[in-house]
């Protein structure tokens, strides 16, 4: 296995058709139908804000799908959270269909027949400090029972503006699950109010998005209402790939992310959209006014929890907030760089 730095090794996707595309992967790549996206796709089946592939440090790089309405799929299976990738696993994103090639390949010039894969088990953790945010749809499944299709696909539209939003105030979203998300924030030792701050934007983001997308589910599909609930909490997290050969992912875990989603279930019994720890409220910058709400139980865990509720919203700019995704965005695509067109045949 590779084991050398991310940023000694290189490696790229290929986009295969007659006219082959190479594109060196570093940090976080991201692919979609938005021209503000590493590469730009457009054709059937893709997302503005579709997949990324991550780089880390240890020379292993990881794709994510990042709550696209048809999926992203590896060798053909579809990715469910995150999956470590192999020199020679195909990427298949709509119609398009794009080769990994890591560094050890691109030295032969050669994109390997088979995949070679291990049935042990890698695990490999990091514990680090931050902020982690969960977010949760409220009645998703007697909505989509009862909308069906339509209604999967104005969700796929919400996901996509969630992640645009925890991107904008400097977040990583770790997974999309169902009808949640999980999110965080690194600490950093001189900025701790950028982890906090940036956490507690998305919340206030959030809820002014909220009330938009229930006027839209409104109008488009008779929704009398829309809520969600966030929790979000500041601990030490484990950051790293999980799981067996081929499908391992590389996800947050640990007591701090458990506690996150056992925060944001309290929203449904405390009457607030947004609760906090203790550890948030008393590193959050002061323009956010948070309600202490004294100690509660926490389900599963000895002890209660101090939580505070996020008040009010934060007077903003609209402009300051991703757009709920609408109609096609052709018009803003046609001078992006990098752009398929098509994917057979080019």
């Amino acid at each position: 296995m590779n084991t050398s730095s991310g940023a000694d090794t290189e490696a790229r996707l290929i986009v295969k058709g007659k006219r082959q595309i190479y594109r060196k992967l570093k940090g976080v790549f991201t692919i979609g139908r938005s021209s503000r996206s590493d590469l730009v796709i457009k054709g059937n089946g893709i997302s503005r804000n579709h997949a990324e592939v991550r780089a880390m440090d240890n020379g292993q790089y990881f794709v994510l799908d990042v709550g696209s309405r048809n999926g992203t799929f590896v060798n053909g299976t579809r990715v469910s959270g995150s999956r470590l990738l192999r020199s020679g696993d195909l990427i298949a994103i709509g119609d398009c269909e794009l080769s990994f090639l890591n560094s050890e390949d691109l030295e032969r010039s050669a994109v390997p027949t088979t995949v070679t894969t291990s049935e042990t088990t890698d695990v490999r953790l990091e514990d680090r400090l931050a902020v982690t945010l969960v977010s949760d749809i409220r009645g998703y499944t007697s909505l989509s029972q009862q909308h069906g299709k339509a209604f999967q696909t104005l969700v796929a539209e919400w996901f996509h503006t969630v992640v645009a939003l925890v991107k904008m105030n400097g977040g990583v979203v770790d997974k999309i699950h169902g009808d949640g998300i999980l999110a965080y924030w690194w600490h950093h030792e001189t900025a701790r109010h950028d982890s906090v701050g940036g956490a507690l934007e998305t919340c206030d983001g959030l809820i002014t998005l909220r009330d938009e997308f229930a006027e839209q589910l409104r109008q488009e599909l008779e929704v009398d209402r829309f809520e969600i609930g966030i929790g979000v909490h500041m601990g030490m997290i484990m950051l790293g790939n999980l799981g067996s050969g081929a499908t391992q992912a590389f996800t947050a875990v640990g007591d701090a992310v458990n506690l996150t989603f056992r925060i944001e279930e309290l929203t449904k019994t405390l009457g607030h959209p947004v609760l906090v720890s203790g550890e948030v409220a008393q590193h959050a910058p002061e323009k956010f006014t948070l309600m202490d709400l004294g100690e509660a139980p926490i389900r599963g865990r000895a002890g209660n929890l101090r939580l505070h509720a996020l008040q009010g919203s934060l007077e903003r700019s609209r402009d300051s907030l991703p757009v709920l995704e609408g109609a096609d965005d052709d018009e803003e695509e046609k001078t992006a760089p990098h752009t398929l067109k098509s994917f057979t045949g080019t």
